[in-house]
């Protein structure tokens, strides 16, 4: 018997595959909406402040101060009736990670200039008013919270 080219081609047969049921839209939805609040909740950690940290509003008790600055000297003016205690500066940057400088008590209404060479961190570094700029200055202490001034 004679066999041709057609003889030769293999019969094609069914494999068999698992089924797989189908996950419905609803399965998709409650994932992505469970993704988006389990990253919502990593950012909020991610941004969480650790350290207590003044805040640009404070919600307490503010000490009325008037703050300037010229390029080496920083003057502050007591608003108050009272002698204000106790009180502390910051520049560039939120207490307590800046340089600071604790205040001798300001009888009210008085203005008290100081040089902001003698600011310094907790580290020793002093600020340097010749290679830098005062762009903000927090301003509390002594029982008051404190406040940004910018400039």
């Amino acid at each position: 018997p004679a066999s041709s080219a057609y003889d030769r081609i293999p019969i094609p047969m069914a494999i068999p595959v698992a089924k797989h049921e189908k996950t419905g839209c609803g399965t998709q939805v409650v994932a992505v909406v469970l993704g988006f609040f389990l990253l919502m909740f990593i950012m909020s950690l991610l941004q969480k402040n650790w350290v207590d940290k003044p805040s640009d509003e404070p919600k307490g008790k503010v000490v009325d101060v008037s703050v300037s600055c010229s390029a080496t000297k920083i003057q502050l003016l007591n608003n108050t009736d009272t002698v204000w205690s106790g009180g502390q500066v910051y520049l560039n940057g939120s207490p307590p990670f800046t340089y600071r400088m604790d205040l001798p008590d300001i009888k009210a209404h008085e203005k008290a200039l100081f040089s902001l060479a003698d600011f310094a961190k907790k580290n020793g570094d002093r600020f340097s008013p010749y290679t830098t700029k005062v762009v903000e200055v927090w301003v509390g202490g002594g029982g008051y919270d404190f406040v940004r001034h910018r400039f």
